[in-house]
């Protein structure tokens, strides 16, 4: 295996490691085995203590070396602690590191999944926070009741899902409009489709580079005002018509992430409406389509999106838009189907449903054009990389069938491998 292969597998296993959001300059990057668990770290110098770079290029920085960790006092192992990645360069010298093994220990342990130790029966992590409260929530919808989120926390407890944000519980319950068994359904389906489907919501970290790349191609917006009935608007369009530049799944996973970036900030609201444009569609992207993704984006949408869907607005509509409805009616009931309208020629035939004040200006409204608040939105999903990250190693965990299988032991004692 080359170098470049080797770093592109290490920064890989860097940005789905828990550590992610800290400096890469403390670490140089190996494998800790925990068991079922493989975290990427190794520490250059601990927080409060110079840090020691042996190569100020950033491709060094990231490359795997075998370096011996020591207490200060000519102990220069600490167990657990091991490299799993051939070599690239020459090791480092060792130097000391004022800790005892113990002490490192535990700071690592405490760096894992959101600051929480692991031991045998304990959560492994602490709840996610949002960009609102339940306070929020339960003012403008009194019937999210303390009842209905005890009762649906209990739920998820006995299918490894332990400290679901309330928030996040209430934003399943609206979209339900407050139906228990409905919303268990809900919440079956989203956690399940989420841990089936890695290639739609995996890896949701608005830095990489193939996300990078569709956020160049793609325009996302959420409208900063909702229209007259209280609904969130989405924009989704191609700014370049080029085929061979379209990746479809990141087109989804990007979409799914603009939905949960608005429920992040807004929580419980009336609904959200989709406004898609297809004015450089091409032909050729009907050969980027992927039939089974479709299908298990249309499933999510349907059975476990925690949002109250309203309409889906297609404009500029190309000829051979009824080509794309006939690949996803299969997989559409007729409430879904029944949402959708299409406009092929002026835009003010939108303005029935939308009023122009709640539109941008590239559609003859008020509001900002699509170009800048796209920039913006970039930026918000930027900001919640780490929430996708928390978000994403909770539903890891569902176990739907096996109720509690999860919970009895998630994960070895990860310090059993970090003894003295």
């Amino acid at each position: 295996m080359g170098h470049s292969a080797i770093d592109a597998d290490i920064e890989s296993l860097y940005r789905r490691s828990p550590l992610y959001d800290l400096p890469l300059h403390h670490f140089s990057l190996t494998l800790v085995d925990l068991g079922e668990w493989k975290v990427v770290l190794l520490l250059f110098s601990p927080p409060g203590h110079a840090s020691r770079r042996l190569d100020r290029s950033p491709a060094c920085s990231r490359r795997a070396h075998d370096i011996i960790i020591g207490d200060g006092g000519g102990d220069r192992n600490v167990k657990g602690v091991r490299s799993t990645v051939p070599n690239m360069a020459a090791p480092p010298p060792w130097w000391p590191i004022p800790w005892k093994s113990s002490d490192l220990t535990k700071w690592f342990a405490s760096r894992l999944h959101g600051g929480v130790a692991f031991t045998k029966d304990q959560s492994i992590r602490k709840r996610m926070r949002f960009g609102h409260t339940i306070e929020d929530s339960q003012k403008k919808y009194p019937e999210i009741t303390d009842e209905i989120l005890d009762n649906l926390q209990k739920w998820a407890n006995d299918r490894g899902l332990p400290n679901i944000p309330k928030e996040q519980l209430a934003l399943f319950t609206h979209s339900c409009y407050f139906d228990i068994e409905a919303t268990r359904r809900c919440m079956n389906a989203y956690y399940s489709i989420r841990a089936t489907t890695p290639e739609l919501f995996n890896n949701r970290d608005s830095s990489l580079e193939h996300l990078q790349h569709s956020l160049r191609i793609l325009e996302f917006a959420i409208l900063p005002k909702p229209d007259q009935n209280g609904n969130w608007i989405f924009i989704h369009r191609l700014v370049d018509p080029r085929p061979s530049q379209y990746i479809f799944n990141d087109s989804l996973k990007l979409l799914f992430m603009s939905y949960d970036a608005n429920l992040y900030t807004n929580g419980c609201s009336e609904g959200c409406i989709l406004i898609v444009d297809m004015a450089k569609m091409r032909f050729g992207h009907l050969i980027k389509l992927s039939i089974n993704n479709l299908r298990k984006s249309l499933e999510y949408v349907q059975e476990g999106m925690p949002m109250r869907l309203k309409g889906i607005y297609v404009v500029n509509a190309i000829w051979f838009v009824d080509k794309i409805i006939a690949l996803m009616r299969p997989f559409m009931k007729q409430e879904l189907f029944e949402m959708i309208h299409i406009y092929s020629g002026d835009i003010s035939d939108l303005y029935s449903h939308i009023s122009p004040e709640c539109l941008p200006k590239d559609y003859g409204g008020e509001l900002d054009c699509i170009a800048n608040l796209h920039k913006a939105h970039c930026m918000k999903l930027d900001q919640l990389r780490n929430y996708f990250r928390e978000e994403e190693a909770l539903f890891r965990n569902y176990s739907p069938n096996n109720a509690r299988a999860a919970t009895k032991q998630i994960i070895p004692d990860a310090t059993k491998n970090l003894k003295d």
